[in-house]
């Protein structure tokens, strides 16, 4: 990943967020990034195989394998780590979206966005762009002293305080190694 993130440096492509095993890239660099890392490097840096960087994106929409279809996002809000929202659309026009908060499941981002936003995730994560706070529900399970098991609902409170959060208009790539990492969230995340 350092290979990536100091060539890409060198060449000026910037790179909208980056994570131990992901970044979000403008899709416009992406060629001139392949072509000099297999210059500088002498192979692929984008492929399925280990080491190799993939489009997460393209997992998210199953195309017949060739057919020319790309997706990318259109915007993205970073919030922090592992805190982000990519509006996403291919190349024939369709949209979606690709979301992630770490220590919240989607389930539960998707019910607060329903309940508050009008069922737009992207709105509910600009809101917590703003630094206001949001209580997220989740069901989780605890294990008892008779083994047996109790289904407990968890409120966490989440709120973005840092300086940190971004708005990125254009066309981005998010590209991992598929590599998993659980680092903590870099932000305000309070249980009360």
């Amino acid at each position: 990943m350092n290979e990536v993130s100091e060539l890409a440096q060198d060449l000026n492509i910037p790179i909208t967020y980056t994570d131990t095993d992901s970044f979000h890239i403008q899709r416009s660099g992406i060629p001139t990034l392949n072509k000099a890392f297999q210059e500088r490097y002498g192979r692929a840096m984008v492929g399925k195989d280990l080491g190799q960087l993939h489009s997460d994106f393209n997992d998210l929409v199953k195309y017949e394998e060739g057919s020319g279809v790309e997706v990318y996002a259109s915007q993205s809000i970073i919030l922090a780590k592992k805190a982000y929202c990519d509006v996403l659309r291919d190349t024939l026009g369709n949209t979606g979206l690709h979301f992630r908060m770490k220590s919240v499941k989607d389930t539960s981002i998707q019910k607060v966005a329903d309940a508050d936003f009008g069922g737009d995730v992207a709105s509910l994560y600009r809101y917590l762009s703003t630094g206001k706070p949001l209580w997220f529900e989740m069901q989780s399970f605890k294990r008892m002293l008779n083994r047996s098991m109790q289904t407990v609902v968890i409120r966490r409170r989440i709120q973005f305080t840092n300086s940190g959060c971004m708005l990125v208009d254009g066309l981005v790539e998010g590209l991992a190694d598929g590599l998993v990492d659980d680092e903590a969230l870099g932000a305000a995340d309070v249980d009360e």
